[in-house]
């Protein structure tokens, strides 16, 4: 796998020199930056769909394949992911039986995966979609079951999100008043060819 950098002030292109073993030739994975570090997410190369997880920090151009603990998304490609804080998020996706509706958190510190749980129903299993993060005024609740798995359930509103956040209740048990962040996720298509137009949105940490 090659990495190319663009300029945004020069407007140019370059290859620069990589140090370390580089993930293996593939397409459909993701990319996300967290400050200095690019993560790199599954992808697919002929039939074989990757699960690994590997990162090259710009400040010594160096990669490294990571082995994170917890409960870590399939192999798939055509997924999507952003990055938040301390966090990268990965949702949908192809698999060899079919597209995926489920989301994940990866803590970057801890290098820990967690499979997320939501009150309601999930959307339909998609790929090539779509994913943001957009600050909301509002109230979230977490509640943590075990170091793989946690629920949210999280409440936007319209109002004034200069409120300073507020913490209530045990370690199981957390509601904050502040700026939720929205992850909004558009259209993409499912394995049989059909076209989605749906917006789906939920509040992550």
């Amino acid at each position: 796998m090659e990495l190319h950098v663009f300029d945004a002030n020069t407007l140019t292109w370059s290859q620069p020199e990589t140090h370390g073993k580089p993930p293996s030739p593939r397409h459909g994975h993701v990319m996300v930056a967290a400050g200095t570090k690019l993560f790199i997410h599954g992808g697919l190369a002929g039939d074989n769909f990757y699960d690994d997880l590997h990162c090259i920090d710009i400040s010594d151009m160096k990669w490294q394949k990571l082995t994170p603990t917890g409960a870590a998304p399939t192999g798939c490609a055509a997924h999507s992911a952003v990055a938040v804080g301390k966090h990268v998020y990965v949702f949908g996706g192809m698999t060899p039986t079919g597209a995926l509706n489920t989301m994940y958190q990866y803590h970057i510190e801890k290098q820990h995966w967690t499979l997320l749980k939501f009150d309601n129903s999930p959307p339909a299993g998609r790929l090539d979609h779509s994913m943001c993060i957009i600050p909301w005024p509002g109230t979230c609740t977490s509640e943590k079951e075990d170091s793989n798995s946690a629920t949210l359930n999280c409440d936007a509103e319209k109002g004034d999100s200069t409120e300073k956040g507020v913490t209530q209740g045990g370690d199981s048990h957390e509601e904050s008043q502040a700026d939720t962040l929205l992850c909004f996720v558009f259209g993409g298509m499912n394995t049989e060819g059909e076209i989605y137009d749906d917006c789906i949105v939920t509040a992550v940490d």
